[in-house]
């Protein structure tokens, strides 16, 4: 009885042996010899958004340059009264994209972005006379464009979020 036991262990371990032999080794030379290279294009970014930053704080103070002329333009234009809020919301990104630790940031960015265009349009439901709703969409884009490049508005952005939030929920909503 003790040695049919032996020999069923026995055969187990020939079985295992046979499948251990059989098995592919692994090659030991296939590993890359350098580091995989990390990307740097959110660090790329957090620099870009720190200097529109600045060149929209000198375009608070300062209205020289072509560059910076052109650009507090374009945002006055769609962001109107959110123009204030623009420099902050630019270095709230830039703070973000720097120190991102390896997560996601796209819905950060996006709730930044949208803080001028909100406040602009909050402002506006407050603040502004809509536009008749006999005017053509393209027509009103243009006078929210101009106003909002004089400060006297919410902009495109702002404006039309401003009168979608009226047409869908009326001004108490």
């Amino acid at each position: 009885m003790a040695q049919t036991k032996k020999t069923a262990k026995s055969n187990t371990d020939t079985k295992t042996k046979k499948t251990n032999k059989s098995a592919p080794l692994k090659n030991m030379t296939t590993q890359p010899l350098t580091e995989p290279v990390v990307p740097i294009r959110r660090e790329v970014g957090a620099v870009i958004y720190l200097l529109l930053a600045l060149f929209v704080g000198i375009s608070y103070f300062i209205q020289d340059g072509a560059f910076i002329i052109f650009f507090s333009n374009f945002i006055k234009g769609f962001l109107g009264w959110g123009y204030w809020l623009v420099a902050p919301a630019f270095l709230l990104i830039s703070s973000i994209l720097a120190f991102h630790r390896g997560r996601p940031v796209a819905l950060r960015i996006f709730c930044a972005l949208m803080i001028p265009i909100t406040v602009a349009a909050i402002m506006s439901l407050m603040m502004y006379v809509t536009p008749q709703a006999q005017m053509k969409f393209w027509d009103v884009m243009n006078m929210l464009f101009e106003d909002g490049k004089k400060l006297q508005s919410a902009g495109v952005l702002g404006g039309a979020l401003a009168v979608g939030l009226q047409k869908a929920f009326s001004i108490w909503g």
